[in-house]
């Protein structure tokens, strides 16, 4: 019996062959789920393996130098004696588009203009960074974090207790 030219079979007859196959193999070996994504390149939701955490806390806005302990900002600091300074930094919360406030003091880098007139000593907890009057003079003391900095002026004066 000839199926067709030159003894071969029809292209119709092959297609339906190898469809039938492929029922085949699915019956027998069932049919998964893709792990793979779909034609237009989106993931599934079994494909979805980790949690994704969303930080509302901005970059750092600005820098506040306070003195807690003294009767002002600007009040001089005796030769010899230590006084305390804390850094607040603002921060803008991206979730509710407000600013909030933090004690960065241990996060900042202190520094002074003149380490001869105003030394950076060590942070004392409860109270601040430690800045010491080591002579009569001026300097400037800053806190710099993050590219953001603030800078307030220390006058010492003369220590007429010893």
């Amino acid at each position: 019996m000839k199926i067709g030219k030159n003894n071969k079979l029809p292209a119709t007859i092959l297609a339906l062959s190898a469809l039938l196959a492929i029922s085949v193999i699915v019956l027998i070996h069932g049919c998964k789920t893709s792990t793979y994504p779909t034609e237009d390149n989106s993931l599934v939701s079994s494909d979805i393996t980790s949690t994704v955490t969303v930080t509302t806390t901005g970059a750092l806005q600005s820098i506040e130098i306070t003195r807690p302990l003294a009767d002002s900002l600007d009040a001089g600091l005796l030769n010899g004696k230590t006084d305390y300074f804390v850094a607040t930094g603002a921060y803008l919360d991206i979730a509710t588009n407000t600013t909030t406030s933090s004690d960065i003091t241990t996060l900042v880098t202190w520094s002074s203009s003149d380490p001869t007139t105003a030394q950076v000593k060590t942070y004392k907890t409860g109270f601040g960074m430690g800045i010491m009057g080591m002579k009569v003079g001026s300097a400037t003391i800053t806190a710099t974090l993050d590219g953001k900095s603030a800078s307030i002026p220390l006058t010492i004066v003369v220590n007429t207790g010893y």
